[in-house]
Parts: structure tokens; C-alpha cells; sequence
């Protein structure tokens, strides 16, 4: 088998941003797995760095600022109010030995069948 990085879900927590989850398949390193997460509005890319060298995590919280802020950050960030908009993760992580793996994956809303 081949050890491989798998997203297992990408969840709305409506109104406040999503949950990630992944998992390592057929892992067989021992020792300290370092995640990185990204964030983008294509599969492809550009990729906006969320979080960086989470130590043995296997989930993260992608929060999202309020949407009424005076900032011009706020406006151009996702909000409570884009989550119509399809969103894709990526999760990269260095294993021990300091081999590199990824998973992408997205949330968009999809229609009733």
C-alpha cells in the first residue's frame, strides 16, 4: 500500500466558515506529521496559505470574518455571505521521514437530486 493524505470532509458551519478533516492512509511513519492548509476559489489555484505547520492535526477550522466590517479586508475575505461561492482546500503535509503528500478538495453547494 501506499501511504497517502485523504480529505475526508469539507463542512459549512454556517454562518462562520467551514471544517476540514483528513486522515493519512496506510501511514507507517512514526514520529511528528507537520500539516499545512490552504484555501483557494479554484481547484488550481492561487492558493491562500490558512494555517502552517499543524503538529499531528487532522482538522482545522476555516472561520470566516464578519461581512459588515469597515475594513477593506473584510470585503475582498470570505464571509458568512460568500458561502454560495465553491470553495477548494488543500492540505500538504511533511512526514517524518520528510516525504510530502496532498489532498484537494472542495465545497460547493450541489443540487437536490
Amino acid at each position: 500500500m501506499v501511504m497517502a493524505l485523504e480529505i475526508k470532509a469539507v463542512t459549512p458551519l454556517y454562518p462562520h466558515g467551514f471544517f476540514i478533516q483528513w486522515d493519512i492512509k496506510d501511514g507507517t511513519e512514526s514520529g511528528e506529521y507537520k500539516f499545512d492548509v490552504y484555501r483557494s476559489g479554484w481547484n488550481e489555484g492561487p492558493w491562500e496559505l490558512l494555517a502552517k505547520d499543524l503538529s499531528n492535526r487532522y482538522a482545522y477550522v476555516d472561520r470566516f470574518g464578519a461581512p459588515f466590517s469597515e475594513t477593506t479586508e473584510s470585503i475582498i475575505q470570505p464571509n458568512q455571505l460568500a458561502l454560495y461561492r465553491p470553495f477548494w482546500y488543500r492540505v500538504v503535509v511533511t512526514t517524518p521521514s520528510g516525504k510530502t503528500l496532498e489532498g484537494i478538495d472542495d465545497f460547493h453547494p450541489r443540487d437536490e437530486e
